[in-house]
């Protein structure tokens, strides 16, 4: 069976952490990992999750931010995770335990998004390898907007097929709109940084894979278990490009 880390970014996320983590942890049918990305702020949310000694809890910070950027927060949380399959969610989501299944059971070639509604596409399911293969999330577009909507859009033009989730997360707190948040920077429209990442994901598959730098910076404080099992094996698909 294929390992699972679920990757989630937070900036003044406290309220939503404290609900997200020990839920994501002890689910049936758990992921192996969770990765947290933590731009460091007043909400010390990396001292609340140390706190925990969550074992299978990984925990990067970053510097301050000025605004919440969820694309760099998502790509430094990846690169960082252990996991054959990855989950990129949302903090205010709360995952059903058919997602977890039906993400355990993905087969190669495919990723698993849910049903079309706002901030849907905050979650997502993939293989770290599909991750690598598209260039990562697109960090340019820096606030939100098509900000996840390109990794769907990239991975399904890169030739994987797009399954749809039987079940969807529930929102908590704010609301699946993640611009509900007063520290979020505001885009201008969705149709303006569309146009941007569509013209961006061509300069960079003209370019090659491996003409960008992405998913580097941020400072470890805590490591999961499973991530020091790993060991340089790392895991059953080859990752010989990384050594963390």
């Amino acid at each position: 069976m294929p390992s699972l880390s679920i990757v989630v970014a937070s900036m003044n996320r406290l309220a939503q952490a404290k609900v997200f983590i020990p839920t994501a942890a002890s689910a049936i049918g758990a992921a192996d990992e969770i990765v947290l990305v933590d731009a460091d702020d007043p909400e010390n949310v990396s001292s609340w999750a140390l706190s925990l000694k969550e074992p299978k809890l990984t925990i990067v910070q970053v510097k301050p931010l000025t605004w919440f950027e969820p694309n760099r927060l998502r790509n430094i949380g990846i690169r960082n995770a252990v996991g054959d399959l990855v989950i990129v969610s949302d903090i205010d989501f709360l995952m059903p335990q058919q997602l977890l299944t039906q993400c355990r059971a993905l087969e190669l070639n495919h990723f698993l998004v849910q049903p079309s509604v706002i901030g849907s596409y905050g979650w997502l399911c993939m293989w770290w390898t599909d991750w690598r293969r598209v260039n990562g999330y697109e960090e340019a577009l820096s606030g939100y907007g098509y900000d996840d909507f390109y990794m769907r859009d990239s991975l399904n033009q890169s030739g994987l097929k797009m399954v749809l989730a039987e079940s969807r997360c529930a929102p908590i707190g704010a609301g699946t709109n993640a611009r509900s948040y007063p520290d979020d920077k505001q885009t201008t429209t969705h149709h303006v940084n569309m146009r941007l990442g569509k013209a961006l994901r061509i300069l960079h598959n003209f370019r090659g894979n491996h003409a960008r730098n992405f998913g580097w910076g941020g400072e470890v404080l805590q490591r999961s278990e499973a991530r020091n099992n790993a060991g340089e094996t790392r895991s059953q698909l080859s990752r010989t490009w990384w050594r963390g």
